[in-house]
């Protein structure tokens, strides 16, 4: 992946993800298989560089969508099963898989919240600069999810699981 002045370049985050999809399709492994490695190695990889470069709700989405056809093609499930089937809780009757959409605002409201209550006066005039404030707001917005078709407000302190265990119900 490409570091550069804004943060983890968007073509490289989204051609690795590709990648790892691609080469989880092509293996032998079993469905439940490719499901786990999905959740516990291949979607956390990318959330790091996510929650620390400059990415929309549109990006984020994209990344879902990618993960969420690879999953679909893996199952074998039809293209009308619903987004919080794919990411709620596999208690809450889901699959578990983790949403780039919902999780990267979360990460990065609760980084800028942690770093304000820092005492130190450079940090604090790091979070005053303008364009923290920007993505503070961008933040914000893009924890506005859309689930089919719908408009829905992600309260933060929420729990991600609760937001689709809601959604599935």
């Amino acid at each position: 992946m490409k570091l550069g002045l804004a943060g983890y370049g968007r073509p490289a985050v989204e051609q690795a993800l590709a990648g790892a999809l691609a080469s989880l399709s092509k293996s032998k492994l079993t469905p439940q298989a490719k499901l786990y490695g999905l959740k516990t190695v291949v979607v956390p990889r990318y959330v790091y560089p996510l929650v620390h470069s400059d990415v929309g709700r549109g990006f984020l989405g994209r990344l879902d969508r990618m993960v969420r056809r690879s999953v679909r093609q893996w199952l074998h499930l039809p293209h009308d099963v619903a987004l919080a089937a794919f990411h709620a809780r596999v208690r809450d009757g889901g699959l578990g898989i983790p949403s780039y959409l919902t999780r990267v605002p979360m990460l990065r409201i609760a980084q800028i919240h942690r770093l304000e209550s820092y005492n130190d006066w450079l940090v604090k005039a790091l979070i005053e600069d303008r364009s923290s404030r920007l993505r503070k707001r961008q933040a914000k917005d893009v924890v506005r999810v859309v689930v089919g078709g719908k408009r829905w407000q992600l309260q933060f302190g929420e729990a991600e699981s609760e937001f689709w265990k809601r959604r599935l119900s």
